[in-house]
């Protein structure tokens, strides 16, 4: 396993507890108590923290694990590793092994989603049931930035590591992913350059970022997931249209639910996290009830 040795790491300590799946380290929040425990993964360039509005209102009895995706927030961020969609969906199955976590119900945003996704159809037996955010799925066109990273990465690391690319990160961010003003893009985006200043942190972007659309999934992978699923997606979303809950909610094999947030963008867990949280835990309760 390959690490960046010349920056230093000028983050303070994380605030869970890093879990030893194979050579990575992968941080894990945790909250409540419960039989089934509810695993909630980010989305791309994303951390645990963009779960607490919605982890902080569910109830005391539900069992709520935060995780970093490897390459992301205060995970290790190898150099020498694929982080594809299937590669990191067969990680999140060795963290439920090292956490000795024989199946859980998984919440994935954007990227998450394709990954909770992925896990469903490789690892069906470890998935209790889905609920996913404006998950990434079907073909989609790669955001200008993507296009540009494909061709010239060092030059796109170089750009968002100088004083003009950080000052427009707080701007595109809010573009990308919100609506509503409720959320501080500014916080947000020195959140985001913490964790990407740190060492491997713009490689492993890089990398994750080419490979996600790649492997989106589509139609075949899709029918695959028997599970149930509780699909969010905000009506105002810039990154994948509405229509795609519609669509993926016809393609899931299992029963399925499509809650439009009607004040929301791309990340309407931290838009509309009360909305996000009762509904959740509504479901919860009985996860394979019909629509």
């Amino acid at each position: 396993m390959r690490f960046e040795p010349l920056r230093r790491d000028r983050r303070p300590g994380p605030p869970g507890r890093l879990v030893w799946v194979g050579d990575v380290r992968v941080h894990v929040e945790e909250r409540g108590q419960g039989e089934l425990p509810v695993l909630f993964l980010p989305g791309y360039l994303s951390s645990t923290d963009a779960w607490y509005p919605v982890l902080e209102r569910l109830g005391a009895g539900i069992r709520a694990l935060a995780v970093d995706l490897p390459g992301a927030g205060y995970s290790d961020h190898p150099l020498d590793v694929p982080y594809t969609a299937p590669w990191l969906a067969d990680q999140v199955a060795g963290l439920l092994d090292a956490l000795t976590i024989p199946r859980a119900i998984v919440v994935g945003h954007s990227l998450g989603g394709s990954i909770a996704l992925h896990l469903a159809a490789r690892h069906p037996a470890r998935v209790a049931a889905l609920a996913l955010v404006s998950p990434l799925v079907y073909s989609q066109p790669p955001p200008p930035g993507l296009r540009i990273a494909r061709v010239l990465p060092s030059v796109m690391r170089a750009f968002f590591r100088s004083p003009i690319g950080r000052v427009a990160v707080p701007p595109m961010l809010r573009r990308a992913s919100f609506l509503n003003g409720t959320v501080d893009a500014h916080e947000r985006s020195h959140v985001l350059l913490a964790h990407l200043d740190a060492p491997g942190g713009w490689e492993a972007a890089t990398t994750m970022g080419l490979a996600a659309l790649t492997h989106a999934p589509g139609v075949d992978l899709i029918r695959q997931v028997w599970r149930p699923c509780l699909v969010f997606w905000g009506l105002h979303d810039r990154c994948y249209p509405p229509t795609e809950g519609e669509r993926l909610c016809r393609d899931l094999r299992g029963p399925s639910r499509l809650v439009l947030l009607e004040r929301s963008a791309h990340n309407g867990h931290e838009e509309e996290p009360a909305r996000v949280a009762a509904e959740l835990e509504a479901w919860l309760a009985d996860p394979g009830r019909p629509s």
